[in-house]
């Protein structure tokens, strides 16, 4: 039996990128913010209490018991009550308010990017790696 069996397989594989990336990016940003803040409060507040208070309470009680199976009741009351309130509140109240704000804010930004990517890939396969590695031989 003397039997062989070659297997020449051709693998050419040529694989080429060339790529070329270009970013140029100019971002600029001019911000002028600009707040005037001027805070002025007077508060000129009074307040003028003038309280009064006359009371003339007066009580006279004349209570006489006798007792005999008598009950003689006096009771006598003179109640004078007398109350004079006198109450002022004088308020002046004033509130000025003047709000200023002075902000300058800037912010200059200059971004730039350039971005020069290349590649190139090449894998050659050998043919006569691929026939050492597929031959096979079967002698009887």
């Amino acid at each position: 039996m003397g039997e062989s069996y070659g297997l020449t397989p051709e693998v050419n594989n040529d694989v080429r990128s060339n790529n070329d990336v270009r970013s140029s990016n100019d971002v600029r940003s001019n911000n002028d913010v600009r707040s005037s803040n001027d805070v002025r409060s007077n508060n000129d507040v009074r307040s003028n209490n003038d309280v009064r208070s006359n009371n003339d309470v007066r009580s006279n009680n004349d209570v006489r018991s006798n007792n005999d199976v008598r009950i003689s009741n006096d009771v006598r009351s003179n109640n004078d009550v007398r109350c004079n309130n006198d109450v002022r509140s004088s308020n002046d109240v004033r509130s000025n308010n003047e709000v200023r704000s002075n902000n300058d804010v800037r912010s200059n930004n200059d971004v730039r990017s350039n971005n020069d990517v290349r590649s190139r890939s090449k894998h050659p396969l050998s043919n006569a790696a691929a026939l050492s590695c597929n031959m096979i031989e079967d002698v009887h």
